[in-house]
C-alpha cells in the first residue's frame, strides 16, 4: 500500500499510473536491445509485460512499521518519504512548481553536471541495467551550476522503467565534493525539438545538490 499527501494526489496516481506497463520484472531489461542468441530471443518473446494495478483503499492511513523486513531488492518493506530531501512535494510551495504529466516516452532530466555528455548520461542507465534512451538532447545552459535536457526512449514502458531505476541516480563530477543527483520526470514535450521557453518542460525548478 502507498499513502499519498492527500486525496487529490491519490486520484492523480490512479488516473495516470493505473495499468501502466512497468516492464518484465519492474524494469525493462537490457537484453531487449542486445545481441541475443536464438534461445534468448525466444525466451524474451514468451514473457509478458507487468502492469501496475492501483485502486482506492478504505484504509485512512498507513500505520508506522517499527521493524520492517527486507524485500528481495534489499529495500525495506516500509519507508516514509515525507522528509526526504528528494521529495518534490514536501510542501505546497515545492508542489506548485511541478506539472503533473502522464507517462510518456520522453523524459525531462535536470540537476546533472554542467559538463555532462550524452555518453555519460546513457551509461547511467546501463549501470542500472535498464534500456538507455535512444536519443539525448541537452538544453542550452542558463547557468554553470547544472545541466538539463530531454531523453527519448523507444517506448513508454522503457521510460517508466528508467524513472523507476534511475530517478535520483548519483552522477560524479570532477571538482565537486558531492555527486549531482539526477532528477527525472515525464515531459510534456511530444518531440525532441526544443521550443522557445521550453527549457524546463516539466515546470520543476532545477536544484543544485552538490
Amino acid at each position: 500500500m502507498v499513502q499519498m499527501g492527500d486525496s487529490v494526489a491519490v486520484e492523480r496516481c490512479v488516473q495516470n499510473l493505473n495499468n501502466v506497463a512497468v516492464g518484465l520484472t519492474g524494469a525493462a531489461p537490457l537484453i531487449h536491445h542486445s545481441n541475443n542468441t536464438m534461445e534468448e530471443e525466444d525466451d524474451v518473446s514468451n514473457l509478458k509485460e507487468h502492469k501496475l494495478q492501483l485502486a482506492f483503499s478504505k484504509q485512512p492511513y498507513l500505520s508506522e512499521v517499527t521493524n520492517p523486513y527486507p524485500l528481495p531488492d534489499k529495500s525495506p518493506s516500509y519507508k516514509e518519504y515525507i522528509t526526504n530531501k528528494n521529495n518534490r512535494f514536501m510542501n505546497p510551495a515545492m508542489a506548485s512548481k511541478n506539472r503533473i504529466q502522464p507517462p510518456s516516452k520522453i523524459l525531462h532530466f535536470f540537476n546533472t553536471p554542467p559538463q555532462v555528455t550524452e555518453v555519460e548520461l546513457i551509461q547511467v542507465f546501463r549501470d542500472y541495467d535498464v534500456v538507455p534512451p535512444k536519443a539525448v538532447k541537452l538544453f542550452p545552459m542558463k547557468s554553470e551550476r547544472s545541466s538539463s535536457g530531454l531523453l527519448e526512449f523507444e517506448t513508454t514502458t522503457e521510460a517508466v522503467a528508467a524513472v523507476m531505476a534511475c530517478n535520483h541516480a548519483a552522477i560524479e563530477s570532477p571538482g565537486t565534493k558531492f555527486p549531482f543527483i539526477m532528477k527525472l520526470c515525464f515531459s510534456s514535450s511530444r518531440s525532441m525539438t526544443i521550443r522557445n521557453g521550453d527549457n524546463n518542460s516539466n515546470g520543476a525548478a532545477e536544484k543544485q545538490d552538490n
